[in-house]
């Protein structure tokens, strides 16, 4: 299991909330193509000699100035500001927009871990919440959760994603919290994107994601509307 890496998100995102303009490329709207910084969460994907950003199952973003950017080893999800420059031809339902990258931060992204006996044991069981917020999404293969627990200084907490298998809610996953003791510390958000398993890639239509945890005053549930990726 990869080490979470803390970082204080809470006061950047709310401060990030209140000085961009979120992002909306779903409409036809002039107001795209002004100066304003979009913010947003985005599949970095390493293509050939060069990469692109996939914002959504219908959404692709081409930075003009990549060359300033390092070349990405490997796909993985970031927090991206840029601006727009314009939209370019469509390619299969896919809408390319040409962009300014202003900045790339990529958070921690690894895949669900397997279902074994005792998860709660194996994974740990420590309690967390998860955030309502536009960056507690699924999309484009990922499911990105951004949650809030307390973090003390250079104390290692790791998060793990497991696949259950109901019957009754075929695609449950339950989102796992190793604090490794440290349960004392100042509350603090990270975030952090899971790849789903090809398991929730089969259908050909959009199907319902069920995140179950356990937080500060017990188990809880969310769904998210999530459309299958396909390659």
């Amino acid at each position: 299991m990869k080490t979470l890496r803390t970082l204080m998100l809470f006061a950047v995102v709310a401060l990030a909330a209140a000085t961009f303009q979120s992002c909306d490329l779903d409409d036809d709207d002039d107001a795209h193509w002004s100066s304003s910084i979009q913010l947003a969460t985005a599949t970095i994907k390493p293509s050939e000699n060069s990469w692109y950003m996939q914002l959504n199952d219908s959404v692709v973003l081409s930075p003009s100035n990549a060359a300033a950017f390092k070349l990405p080893e490997k796909e993985t999800r970031a927090y991206i500001r840029y601006t727009l420059n314009r939209e370019q031809p469509t390619v299969e339902d896919i809408r390319n927009y040409s962009i300014n990258l202003l900045s790339v931060d990529t958070f921690l992204t690894k895949k669900m871990a397997p279902l074994v006996l005792e998860p709660e044991k194996v994974y740990g069981n420590d309690p967390v919440e998860i955030v309502n917020s536009w960056e507690t999404v699924a999309e484009d293969g990922y499911l990105n959760i951004r949650f809030r627990t307390r973090f003390s200084s250079g104390k290692t907490h790791r998060v793990n994603l497991v696949h259950r298998t109901d019957a009754n809610t075929p695609y449950l996953v339950d989102f796992f919290h190793d604090a490794n003791g440290d349960t004392n510390g100042v509350v603090a958000d990270d975030v952090v994107a899971f790849k789903l398993d090809e398991a929730f890639n089969y259908a050909d239509m959009p199907i319902e994601i069920t995140l179950r945890w356990n937080s500060y005053s017990g188990e809880k549930t969310a769904t998210f509307k999530y459309i299958p990726r396909k390659e």
